[in-house]
């Protein structure tokens, strides 16, 4: 039993990160209800699913795993599996699709009332709010779904993505300076390799090229939107010699940054 709810643990966490770092995005809100009629032999999935029950009870079936539903339980169903359904009397619930996922199936029980009222509203702004309007709504819908079944358990992890953040936030508070790894350790209280692992793992980057990533871009707005030259744009990132941020430049951006004008890129 103590294995089957770390394994569970374990899908719920990667579940968990994907969502963090930005690799989770809702395809689809549907809601359903199903009735005996409505028994048969099942088909099967081609997207991942979290299934939350409304109301009524059903035994889901996917592949070889069965799962009792019923309200205050979430089911994740991963793609590719055959999927069967089987109920005695209505059975309402909200399926979520998912771009990513475990590559299997698992149940949560216990969860939180709220959840399922969030879950709720959101099924409904899907349905009737305007396209923009609905699209960052799902995205703060989502985050409170993630945060309320990640529950903290996922501290370990949530630990790492606060410790990116104030790298990130030191990165672009910072970005008129030369940046020293020195002064990635002084804030994180950790050595350059340690902080490294943590960005590949998290962010498939290491820190040095992150730095330049976010340099760069900068570079972009300021030569493409500001009007800086390419002097100015250097010296204002922290590079004293403007031959070399040049250089840099067109390594990572794949054209001199004096081709870049302020009428090529709009608002």
């Amino acid at each position: 039993m103590k294995d089957t709810l770390n394994q569970k643990q374990k899908y719920l966490d990667y579940l968990c990160e994907l969502f963090f770092i930005n690799q989770l995005e809702i395809i689809e809100i549907k809601e359903f209800t199903k009735t005996f009629n409505d028994n048969g032999q099942g088909y099967k999935t081609q997207r991942n699913a979290l299934m939350f029950p409304l109301h009524g009870e059903a035994t889901v079936k996917v592949s070889n795993q069965t799962f009792l539903a019923s309200k205050g339980k979430l089911i994740y169903i991963c793609k590719n599996q055959h999927l069967n359904i089987i109920v005695n009397s209505e059975y309402k619930y909200i399926n979520i699709y998912l771009n990513n996922g475990p590559l299997q199936s698992f149940d949560l029980i216990n969860l939180d009332p709220k959840l399922l009222q969030t879950v709720t509203k959101l099924c409904r702004v899907c349905q009737h709010e305007e396209t923009l309007h609905r699209y960052f709504l799902k995205i703060q819908y989502l985050s409170m779904i993630f945060h309320t079944i990640s529950n903290i358990k996922c501290k370990g992890f949530l630990d790492k993505i606060s410790l990116i953040k104030t790298i990130e936030a030191y990165i672009q508070n910072h970005l008129h300076q030369r940046i020293r790894m020195e002064d990635i350790e002084s804030i994180t209280h950790l050595n350059i390799n340690q902080i490294n692992y943590i960005f590949k793992k998290y962010k498939h980057i290491s820190i040095h090229h992150y730095i330049i990533e976010v340099k760069m871009k900068k570079a972009i707005q300021l030569l493409g939107i500001e009007g800086y030259s390419v002097k100015d744009t250097a010296f204002y990132l922290g590079y004293d010699d403007p031959l070399y941020f040049s250089r840099l430049f067109k390594k990572k951006v794949g054209f001199q940054p004096s081709q870049l004008k302020p009428t090529q890129i709009s608002d």
